[in-house]
Order: C-alpha cells, then structure tokens, then sequence
C-alpha cells in the first residue's frame, strides 16, 4: 500500500473537515442570533394572526408595524453574512407565514400599501404565503357561508380561483419552487371544496 497516497488522503480530508468546522465557528453567533430574532418574529405574526381573527385591525396593524421594522433588520442582517443561505432557512417559516399575514390584513383591511413591503422577501417565500393564504380566504368563504352572505363569499372563491390559476398558468420545477404540483394540489382542493359549500349554500346565487 502506498503510503504517500494514504497520508495525502487523510490530510486532504482534515483539511477540508478544518475548513467547515472553521466555518461553522464562524457562522455560529450569526445563526443563533437569527433563531432568536425569527421566533420573535413568529411570536408576533401570530399574535397579528389573532388580533385579525377578533376583528381587531388597529390593534393588528399596531403590530405589524413593529413587524415591519422587525422584518427589515432581519433582511439586512442575513445579508451581512458571506454565505446567506444558511440564515436564509432559519428565516424562511417565519417569513412564510409573515407573507401570509400582510396577504389577509390588506384583504379584510382594504390597505394595499402594506403589501409593497414584500418586494423585499424571496420570490419562493412569496409564493407559500400565497399558498397560505389561499387557505386563509378558504376559511373566510366558511365563515361568509354560516352566515348566509353569499355575495361576498362569491367575491372570495373568485380570488381563490384567480391564485390558483396563476400557479396553474406557470408551471415550475422543483429545483426552482420546491413541491410545486403538491401545493398546486392543496390549493385546487381548497377551491374545489368551497365551490362545493357554496353550491349547497347558494345555488341559486352565482359565483
């Protein structure tokens, strides 16, 4: 057995064991820092989330306010790091489901400016808070149909199905949307569904 290969082997895996292990020292104050700071922030777009469910929008839009401020320092602290797609996962959830939040605040708000600040959030991001909201509108279709409000439950599906088509107009592959024909298929049941209730609800009315 030739040694020399043997030992250049062996150091060239030190080397490169050295050179993550350095890396992840590095990286290391960076990532804890935006755990804490992502779970402040999920901490607060849940509690937006109830304030919504209460039907209280100043006290929402209170907090997303904060959010907002919250939010920035959050992007501009990932980008202070060489290597940004590891800060980048720890963010993506509670992006995620900030990107819903903004989604049905301007909804049931009528504010439309809250939602030029998602121009900074990742493309990807974006559209699993759209994912998300779809079953957000699909649980105030319910809602609408309980209380026999047809009209606005129509306006609802109406906005579910346009989502839904869009996705369905551009169809994307996994290396650039991660399980896109799966959330396709969440959304189209999501739709299918409400279309369901509210012929049962409504007939009569058209959608």
């Amino acid at each position: 057995m030739n040694k020399e290969v043997i030992t250049k082997i062996t150091d060239f895996l030190d080397e490169h064991m050295d050179n993550l292990n350095k890396k992840q020292g590095d990286i290391e104050p960076y990532r804890e820092k935006a755990i804490i700071k992502s779970r402040e922030i999920l901490v607060r777009v849940r509690q937006a989330f109830k304030y919504i469910y209460k039907k209280d929008l100043n006290a929402a839009s209170n907090v997303i306010g904060e959010l907002l401020s919250m939010v920035d320092e959050s992007l501009s602290f990932i980008s202070t790091y060489d290597d940004e797609k590891v800060l980048e996962k720890i963010y993506n959830d509670p992006l995620r489901e900030y990107v819903e939040l903004l989604l049905l605040y301007s909804f049931v708000s009528g504010d439309a400016d809250v939602l030029d600040r998602l121009k900074d959030i990742k493309s990807e991001v974006v559209l699993d808070g759209y994912v998300d909201f779809v079953g957000e509108l699909g649980r105030l279709v319910q809602n609408y149909l309980l209380d026999g409000i047809c009209e606005r439950a129509s306006e609802v599906i109406d906005l579910i199905e346009e989502i839904y088509l869009t996705f369905m107009a551009t169809p994307l592959d996994n290396y650039i949307y991660r399980d896109y024909k799966r959330k396709v298929d969440r959304m189209r049941g999501i739709l299918e569904r409400v279309k369901s209730d509210f012929l049962y609800r409504c007939g009569k009315h058209e959608y």
